[in-house]
């Protein structure tokens, strides 16, 4: 990860305590995070919709192709040799990675509605 996103992502985890403490107290500020988080969640479905359409399926029916050179993928043909699994680039297993944090984002717009 490039440092200046790792920077960005440490100073979002330290604004988080006060972004949590300010929902608490404001309601203006709950309801807006929670509508930008149903917004979230839906583009995370859409995603998920997009990777099984154009990964998983293909990958599943045997027919990933590469779009640039039109070989097969993971043939020795290819340069872009992949395994028979949709994993992320971390190794879990892309689906199941997926649908878990839009689950999360789910349940933490939930949360900033009752909060």
């Amino acid at each position: 990860m490039p440092k200046e996103q790792r920077a960005m992502i440490r100073q979002f985890r330290s604004q988080a305590p006060r972004l949590h403490q300010l929902m608490g107290r404001c309601a203006d500020v709950r309801l807006a995070c929670g509508e930008v988080l149903k917004v979230l969640t839906d583009f995370r479905s859409e995603h998920l919709k997009v990777a099984v359409r154009y990964v998983v399926n293909p990958k599943n029916r045997g027919s990933l192709t590469c779009p640039v050179t039109g070989k097969m993928a993971g043939s020795a043909a290819s340069p872009h040799n992949i395994s028979t699994k949709s994993h992320g680039t971390g190794g879990t297993e892309m689906s199941k990675l997926l649908k878990a944090i839009r689950d999360a984002t789910k349940q933490l717009a939930a949360s900033a509605q009752v909060a």
